[in-house]
């Protein structure tokens, strides 16, 4: 009778030790895509689409993109004054650095604009005048 005791303990053991392979597996699998996805996410086009600035207040001009010579993107969350450094974010490449400039480009609704980085419209007619 002892032999079909030793069997059951061996399959019992057996099991314990796959049961924690899997869970060790498991837990090395966790943690090494948290290491790969620990650059913050950021979000798609079409989870957030750009909002139009609204203008400045009277006697104070806030920035309203971040802009180099290659390029701008749009400031959505920060509020800034012009001329101030700023940085855009390029997918794959990492961030850009650029000055705070205040641009209208709610006015050029046909215009796609990413909330990343933007190259510069080079055939956009000139914003309407403004009418006081």
């Amino acid at each position: 009778m002892a032999a079909p005791q030793v069997g059951n303990l061996m399959r019992a053991a057996t099991v314990a030790v796959l049961a924690l392979s899997v869970a060790m597996l498991g837990l090395t699998l966790g943690t090494s895509e948290a290491q790969r996805t620990s650059e913050p996410e950021r979000p798609s086009e079409h989870q957030r689409p750009p909002r139009g600035p609204q203008p400045p207040p009277p006697g104070q001009v806030m920035a309203t993109i971040c802009s180099n010579e290659a390029g701008w993107c749009p400031l959505l969350d920060v509020v800034i004054a012009v001329g101030t450094p700023c940085q855009c974010f390029v997918p794959g490449q990492g961030y850009v650095g650029g000055v705070a400039r205040y641009f209208n480009y709610a006015m050029y609704p046909d215009r796609p604009v990413s909330p990343y980085f933007n190259p510069h419209w080079t055939d956009a007619p000139p914003p309407p005048p403004v009418l006081r």
